[in-house]
């Protein structure tokens, strides 16, 4: 059986998300660690075969740990290897391995995708789904009711140095030259109000990855992006 302190140390081990979501306002605004994980799991989005946040109803070997403060999840799957907590004030806090760093270990993959080495690459429309699915499943909280005051959102990507980016859609032409970033890890930080997240979701989501992209020496245009998020936001994959 897995335990928490092994995902984590694997986690980290490697490139990994790092998501935080906050009240503006501290307070206990969920009475029980039951209403914490409920809240995740009538909330979470399931856009392209695998849930975000991972929800994994009856699935073996996953831990389900709880406190007096919050509900949480914790799993090491294939390439799905990921921690989350949901307190009872509304914060969220997930931790995400990086998908592309653990393709050896997805029995679906294909051979040039498990022809990279860890911490080689960092996929575009990858990162564009994840993203994407970030903002949406904030916006599922808040009309939820949970970020009334507002939200700061904290998103982060660590052990990113030398990768290059990855076009992970066979369709399309790659990249002129490769795509490196020096930079350790990137970071997006905003205070969101709560009509702003439901108005513009995808408009955040967007705006964070022209952000990072740019780190790669590459300025994708909103058109490009906003094009894969239609296809995941309307299941046309």
């Amino acid at each position: 059986m897995i335990t928490t302190e092994e995902v984590l140390q694997k986690i980290k081990s490697r490139g990994y998300w790092r998501i935080n979501f906050r009240p503006v306002a501290y307070r206990d605004r969920l009475s029980t660690v039951a209403e914490c994980r409920s809240l995740v799991e009538r909330n979470a989005l399931s856009l392209r075969g695998w849930e975000y946040p991972a929800k994994l109803l009856g699935a073996p070997n996953v831990l389900r740990p709880n406190s007096d403060k919050y509900a949480g999840l914790v799993n090491d799957w294939q390439n799905h290897v990921e921690l989350w907590r949901m307190y009872k004030s509304g914060q969220f806090f997930h931790l995400l391995a990086l998908r592309e760093d653990w393709l050896r270990n997805d029995q679906w993959g294909s051979a040039r995708e498990k022809a990279f080495e860890p911490c080689q690459v960092l996929s575009v429309v990858g990162t564009i789904y994840q993203a994407t699915e970030i903002y949406q499943f904030l916006a599922n909280l808040v009309r939820d009711g949970v970020y009334d005051d507002g939200v700061e959102v904290l998103v982060e990507l660590h052990n990113l140095k030398g990768r290059a980016l990855w076009l992970d859609d066979p369709l399309r032409v790659g990249f002129s030259y490769p795509r490196v970033t020096d930079a350790d890890h990137l970071e997006w930080k905003q205070l969101h109000s709560m009509s702003e997240v439901l108005d513009k979701a995808t408009v955040f989501a967007r705006a964070l990855l022209r952000t990072w992209f740019d780190a790669f020496d590459w300025q994708a245009s909103d058109e490009l992006i906003s094009g894969d998020q239609e296809k995941l936001l309307t299941r046309s994959l």
